[in-house]
């Protein structure tokens, strides 16, 4: 039986394992491959309340970064839950150095409405984005940013940040139809799905590690993409609770 391939997971610890890096694990087991895990925060929230964060210093961060990357090849990783755009670069500037991809989930808002970042420093965002191989915003954190680089729009900002790729991600549009859209190189790629009945906690998250998932296993970024919306989908449906199961 052929090895799996490593992927890395940098985000905050949630307790009810609905988002965060124990979501991220669950959902690389399930596509395959061997998932890593580096603690960024302590959260503390269930599925429907959020009442604060204590985040990991930079320098153990970074402890852990150092001894995976000693031992393990590791060529796409994932970023979520993050304490400021410093420690994000410092991050990023590790992860480029060691030739990994960084897919970055920008989480700006705890599902639960505590809020997390309410402002970026423009150059320093600019930097970060362009370095990064995948953007996976929702509506209302492609908002943020943009504002924060003073973008017009999503060309504007994959043209004055030299972004890679951005998946904008269509659960919060009013259409019908849920779909995320795919920008890279200079194509526009419309993922569509079925808006399923209910929500749950850590779509976000669900979706952007079978993206790294799949990405690690070969696919392109187009079919990266597009199998890993059929995941979340499949995630949302798989009970009435706020907390998916991953099959």
């Amino acid at each position: 039986m052929p090895a799996r391939p490593y992927v890395l997971i940098i985000a905050g610890f949630d307790p009810s394992s609905g988002a965060g890096i124990t979501a991220d694990l669950k959902t690389f087991e399930q596509h395959k491959v061997y998932g890593l895990g580096v603690c960024s925060a302590i959260t503390f929230q269930n599925e429907s309340e959020f009442e604060g964060v204590e985040w990991i210093s930079p320098e153990s961060i970074m402890r852990q970064l150092d001894i995976l990357f000693s031992k393990y090849t590791i060529a796409f990783a994932k970023i979520g839950l993050i304490e400021n755009l410093e420690v994000l670069n410092r991050v990023v500037d590790f992860l480029q150095l060691q030739g990994c991809k960084v897919v970055w989930d920008p989480i700006l808002r705890a599902s639960a409405g505590y809020i997390i970042h309410s402002d970026f420093d423009n150059s320093l965002l600019r930097s970060v984005l362009s370095r990064i191989y995948l953007l996976t915003p929702n509506l209302p954190e492609f908002d943020f940013i943009k504002k924060q680089v003073n973008s017009i729009d999503i060309l504007d900002l994959l043209d004055q940040t030299h972004l890679n790729a951005i998946l904008l991600k269509g659960g919060h549009a009013v259409d019908e139809d849920c779909c995320d859209v795919l920008y890279h190189n200079g194509a526009k790629t419309l993922l569509k799905g079925d808006r399923i009945s209910g929500a749950k906690h850590g779509t976000g998250c669900v979706l952007s590690s079978a993206i790294v998932s799949n990405l690690a296993s070969g696919y392109s970024l187009t079919a990266a993409c597009k199998s890993a919306k059929a995941y979340v989908e499949h995630f949302i449906s798989s009970n009435q609770t706020l907390l998916g199961y991953h099959s």
